[in-house]
């Protein structure tokens, strides 16, 4: 899949890259070395679970953006060391999954077309916003809270 893959769309120094796993509309939050984080991040995995899919595989970065729309990675860091982690929003940048379809052979574009259409159908996670960052299209998804 050379030239096939989505990088991160922030340096590792402001955000932490997770991989999401809905199941049967259920959201698990996993870090890049395979650790569970749903539990310290229970409304990103709500607003996932607003997501109109059955099942799928999310990669994104899990960030806190400052009054300015930037990711601060400090104030990720402090979300996570106060247990306060309501702020905290991803940016989704690419679908592996989709309903019970491997799409890793699908071309970059296409998946994140995938994810548009079949993701956003009657109703959308509270707030979701689409961004040009980095000259890519990301989703921002975040918990009704952080806004």
């Amino acid at each position: 899949m050379k030239g096939n893959t989505a990088k991160g769309a922030f340096s590792s120094s402001t955000a932490t890259r997770v991989m999401t796993r809905i199941a049967r509309g259920a959201a698990q939050i996993f870090t890049r070395n395979g650790h569970d984080w749903t539990s310290r991040m229970p409304r990103l995995a709500d607003a996932c679970n607003e997501l109109q899919v059955d099942d799928a595989w999310l990669d994104g970065e899990a960030v806190v953006l400052d009054s300015s729309g930037r990711p601060d990675f400090n104030a990720l860091q402090n979300a996570f060391d106060r247990r306060s982690t309501a702020e905290i929003v991803m940016f989704v940048f690419d679908i592996l999954w989709l309903n019970g379809t491997d799409l890793r052979e699908q071309p970059l574009r296409s998946r994140r077309a995938l994810f548009c259409v079949n993701c956003w159908k009657e109703r959308r996670p509270t707030p979701s916003a689409f961004r040009k960052t980095f000259r890519r299209t990301l989703c921002l998804l975040s918990p009704p809270h952080a806004r």
